[in-house]
């Protein structure tokens, strides 16, 4: 591996340093990130809220082994 690493590094044919379409490969990452971001904060909201239950008429208590 290291023999390979080091015979792209000193091969001058190769492109190392590129840069083209830099933006839109940033873009193409980022932007599930922030649309899974405004997808989670309401989820999680919701489920917290669902959750809190005042003064419930019925308890049961599950107990399991696996």
């Amino acid at each position: 591996m290291s023999y390979i690493i080091i015979t792209l590094i000193r091969n001058k044919q190769t492109r190392r340093f590129i840069v083209e379409g830099q933006i839109i490969e940033t873009t193409r990452n980022i932007a599930p990130a922030i649309i899974l971001v405004f997808i989670a904060i309401p989820s999680l909201r919701l489920l917290y809220l669902i959750d809190e239950v005042h003064n419930p008429t019925l308890t049961l208590k599950g107990v399991g082994h696996q």
